[in-house]
C-alpha cells in the first residue's frame, strides 16, 4: 500500500503533538508533514517529513533548529548543522540496529504503514531532539548568524504590521487565494517587508516569509 502525505500526517500527528509539536498544514516547504516546537524563547525546532520517491511505504524526518521555521534554509553563514536528518544524530552504537553489511546506515528510512517502524521513528525523534537543541556550539553559531537574524527580523516585522496594512497599496506577488489556511493579509505583509528591505522579492520568497511569520504568530 502506498504511503501518502495525508496518511503519514494522520499516523504521526497525535504522537508528535503529545511530544509538544504543533502540526501545520503545509504545501509551501515541499515536505510531507511539518511540525514545529518552540524550544527556547526565540528558537524553534521544526521537524519535516519526507516520503521516499523509491519505496512507496517509507519516510524519514529532518530537524531544523533556528530562529525561523523556514526548514532547510542553510545559505550564507547559516550553520549546516541547523538542518539534520534524525538518523545522523544517532551514535555509532545506536546505528548498529540499522547495519547494512559492514556499514551503519545514517540516512534511515522508516516504514510508515508498519506500527513497530513508526514507533521506532518516534523513539529516535525523542532520543535525538535534545542532542540538536542542547548543542551549545550550534546555538552560538545560530545566535551569531547574520542571515538568520535577517530572516528572524523579517518575520517579526510581518507579525508587527499584518493588521495595519495600507488599504490602497498594490501588490504584485500575492497568491490568488489562501494557502495552507494562511489569510491573504500575511502574504501582503510579507511583500511589504521584503520590498521595504530590498530583499529578494518574488512569489516564492513572499510565500516562504508569510508562512514563517504565520507560524511564529501561532507559536506565541
Amino acid at each position: 500500500m502506498k504511503l501518502t502525505k495525508a496518511k503519514l500526517e494522520k499516523i504521526l500527528t497525535p504522537s508528535l503533538e503529545s511530544m509538544g509539536y504543533i502540526h501545520f498544514k503545509d504545501t509551501i516547504s515541499g515536505f510531507q508533514g511539518l511540525f514545529v516546537k518552540k524550544v527556547y524563547p526565540d528558537l524553534f525546532l521544526t521537524l519535516g517529513l519526507t516520503i521516499s520517491r523509491y519505496y512507496e511505504d517509507s519516510f524519514t524526518g529532518s530537524f531544523y533548529l533556528s530562529k525561523t521555521t523556514r526548514i532547510g534554509s542553510v545559505w550564507g553563514d547559516i550553520p549546516e548543522k541547523c538542518y539534520e536528518r534524525v538518523g545522523f544524530l544517532l551514535t555509532e552504537d545506536e546505528l548498529k540496529n540499522y547495519r547494512d553489511g559492514d556499514s551503519c546506515i545514517k540516512d534511515i528510512w522508516w516504514r510508515g504503514l508498519v506500527a513497530a517502524s513508526v514507533d521506532d521513528f518516534l523513539f529516535c525523534v525523542k532520543q535525538c531532539e535534545p542532542r540538536i537543541c542542547n548543542d551549545m556550539i550550534l546555538r552560538k553559531q545560530i545566535e551569531e548568524s547574520i542571515e538568520i537574524k535577517k530572516l528572524h527580523d523579517y518575520s517579526v516585522k510581518v507579525v508587527e504590521i499584518v493588521d495595519n496594512l495600507p488599504k490602497s497599496e498594490k501588490y504584485e506577488f500575492l497568491p490568488q487565494k489562501e494557502i495552507d489556511d494562511i489569510p491573504i493579509k500575511w502574504f501582503m505583509a510579507a511583500e511589504e517587508v521584503l520590498y521595504s528591505t530590498d530583499a529578494i522579492l518574488n512569489k516564492n520568497t513572499v510565500k516562504d516569509l508569510a508562512s514563517d511569520s504565520f507560524i511564529r504568530y501561532k507559536m506565541r
